[in-house]
């Protein structure tokens, strides 16, 4: 049979006699949304600081030197937080893609 599973050490494994290919049942992090352009007046996710270093922008604008964006309208509990996430896309020039993912708990609902 294909799909052969056993408990074993805890887990609910794959294949557990076969070494080679052998798999446990474990969470994966679920998209909540991939990262879209969208009109300014559309636009729901902000760009939050992390701490006080500022940078000038190419318009003279101060703006955080780090930051991450987060959009708080995604039913999630402390919103949903953009991360780079490999691409396997040809289309991406840099190999990864912006995603959206719930955000860790120590980031403030503002």
């Amino acid at each position: 049979s294909n799909q052969h599973f056993g408990i074993s050490d805890n887990q609910l494994k794959w294949r557990p006699e076969d070494k080679k290919r052998d798999a446990c049942v474990d969470f994966e992090t679920v998209s909540l949304g991939d990262a879209a352009m969208a009109p300014l007046h559309k636009c729901t996710t902000e760009v939050l600081p992390i701490g006080s270093e500022t940078a000038r922008s190419d318009s003279g604008e101060t703006v955080p030197a780090s930051f991450m964006l987060r959009n708080s309208k995604i039913q999630s509990t402390n919103g949903a937080c953009a991360m780079a996430v490999g691409s396997g896309s040809e289309e991406s020039a840099s190999g990864f893609d912006f995603q959206f993912q719930s955000c860790d708990e120590h980031v403030d609902n503002q």
